[in-house]
């Protein structure tokens, strides 16, 4: 493939759920050419998955977009689990240390039609019952076959293809990527409906008895979404359940007198775990369920999905764009893959522990959950894994740390800390990462600062010079300083020193910040060019493009 026919292709995207929408709308900011396709007529108009996580919001708050999901969604704000009448863990999620202390419930429906919005706004559109049909690989890229609803084909020239199209994925079957693992033995019932009961209105509820489950999650309009597992007999996938079926189950495993009606979503379901081995195959991706599928436990999937889109999308820009080489994609592998595995068996975990049938066994595992859940360091454990704030990717080939002992180590998402606070509000480091480009936050303090002022002006040129001309440099300082010599775009105000507290960096330091939000490199001041230097060449080598042509802007 040569350089201009890669410049000039569209990347092609299969699938447009959530992960698939937000896959166009980062690549659409980032100027990246794209087709997204989708074999069904129209979005979805179910509930579907329906929980949205704080790490999700702060990507969509990135977006300009989580305002509206929270005025259109419900506020989640804890967690009980019961065996029988005894309470074994409580959790609050409004601890959490994030703009979104909380579980959103929104109907998928309502998320799509937003993320679909907002990729209108950016000038992408789904294109809509569009098959494919099969695809063909070597070292220049793709050749994709797809199918219009009136039966015409077409040959689609990309140089990667993205497989966002779920559970049943095409992108999969066609890879020939076998999907590791099993299917529940037991059968669940779903039903979207009101309940008259004595459950505060703000927290989901899972209820055990007799090693059986049902779980009420709280949704917007004052409704619940009631999850139930069953034998399986009793769950025909392609019936939809009574609501007499479930106000029986709820009556049988709930303690308190609760009574359903308004039935929406009904449905019979079978769940399972399954992984793949890689997540890329040469020039073909996988993104969310088409990787990965799982329980419900903990709503993680199609958070997953959208996180898995976000790390994705930016690294395929840069590529595109001619800044780095291919080499940059692997990490994709490496990152998301951990993640992928480890939500895998966080959402088995409590299906299989609050499902045991054996007496002994629940009085043993009911006393361990309460011992445990009384420690703030488990419930915080909890949060972060819950929340997805604590995904980390420490063991990353494009993350580094140098010669800084405080503050957030290199892989993990980038804190929020406050600035210039005044009696009506204040500014934030989450406000300052809003963007699609990488963010170099200085800390050139007081003394220190003449030191390094050169030194760090260096910085800033280097990491533009390499990452791309819309990258923004901040400078952090307590005291007031000229921003001139260190080439930064704004000076932050932080004479209350909490920014400088919560980044470790009193004596001063560097901070690179990814798209995604994830710190990519941090440095104390001594040496800090030579380091930068060394990581740049090494997280996002020269690719040939760039080497044939001025790389397009990004």
């Amino acid at each position: 493939m040569n350089t201009s026919m890669f410049r000039s292709e569209p990347v092609l995207i299969v699938g447009a759920g959530p992960s698939g929408l937000t896959m166009a709308i980062y690549l659409a900011r980032r100027k990246v050419p794209f087709r997204l396709i989708d074999i069904a007529r129209s979005a979805t108009d179910k509930s579907k998955a329906m929980g949205i996580q704080a790490r999700t919001l702060e990507m969509f708050d990135n977006l300009g977009i989580a305002d509206e999901f929270v005025a259109n969604g419900f506020k989640c704000l804890g967690a009980r689990v019961m065996h029988e009448d005894k309470q074994l863990v409580h959790i609050r999620f409004d601890h959490l240390a994030s703009p979104f202390p909380f579980i959103l419930t929104i109907p998928q429906s309502e998320t799509e039609r937003i993320l679909t919005n907002l990729l209108e706004k950016l000038g992408g559109s789904v294109e809509r019952e569009v098959r494919l049909t099969d695809f063909s690989q070597d070292a220049s890229g793709v050749v994709a076959s797809i199918e219009q609803a009136n039966g015409q084909r077409e040959q689609v020239h990309t140089p990667w293809i993205i497989g966002c199209d779920g559970a049943h994925s095409t992108v999969r079957h066609t890879l020939n990527l076998p999907f590791q693992g099993s299917e529940y033995e037991e059968g669940f019932v779903l039903a979207d409906v009101k309940i008259d009961w004595a459950n505060p209105g703000d927290e989901l509820v899972v209820y055990t008895r007799d090693g059986f489950l049902l779980a009420a999650f709280p949704l917007p309009e004052g409704r619940w979404r009631i999850i139930a597992d069953v034998p399986p007999a009793d769950a025909p996938v392609n019936e939809i359940p009574a609501l007499q079926t479930l106000q029986d189950l709820i009556e049988q495993r709930c303690p308190i007198k609760a009574v359903l009606s308004d039935p929406g979503w009904m449905a019979n379901y079978r769940i399972q775990r399954r992984i793949v081995p890689s997540l890329r195959e040469g020039h073909a991706f996988l993104v969310g369920d088409a990787a990965n599928i799982h329980s419900p436990a903990g709503a993680q999937g199609m958070n997953t999905g959208i996180q898995d889109a976000l790390n994705l999308s930016w690294k395929l820009a840069m590529v595109y764009s001619g800044a780095t080489g291919e080499q940059l994609l692997d990490s994709y592998q490496a990152e998301r893959y951990p993640v992928e595995k480890a939500v895998l068996v966080g959402a088995d975990l409590p299906i299989t522990a609050l499902s045991m049938k054996n007496e002994l066994g629940q009085l043993v595992r009911d006393k361990i959950v309460r011992f445990l859940a009384g420690f703030d360091i488990i419930q915080h454990e909890i949060r972060g894994v819950v929340s997805e704030i604590g995904v980390k990717y420490l063991s990353s080939p494009i993350v580094e740390d140098r010669a800084l002992s405080g503050g957030p180590r290199a892989g993990v998402r980038a804190p929020d800390a406050y600035y210039d606070v005044t009696s009506t509000g204040h500014s934030s480091v989450h406000k300052l990462l809003r963007g699609p480009e990488h963010k170099l936050l200085i800390f050139g303090q007081n003394t220190r600062f003449d030191d390094y002022a050169a030194e760090l002006g260096s910085v800033a040129r280097l990491v533009r010079a390499r990452l791309g001309g819309g990258t923004k440099v901040y400078h952090v300082s307590t005291g007031n300083r000229s921003i001139g010599e260190l080439h930064a775009d704004t000076e932050i105000d932080d004479t209350g020193g909490h920014v400088t507290l919560i980044y470790g960096a009193r004596e001063g330091a560097i901070y690179l910040i990814r798209p995604d939000g994830y710190i990519a490199f941090r440095s104390s001041l001594y040496g800090c060019e030579d380091n930068l230097r060394v990581f740049l060449d090494s997280a996002f080598p020269t690719s040939l493009i760039s080497q044939l042509a001025e790389p397009a802007t990004v």
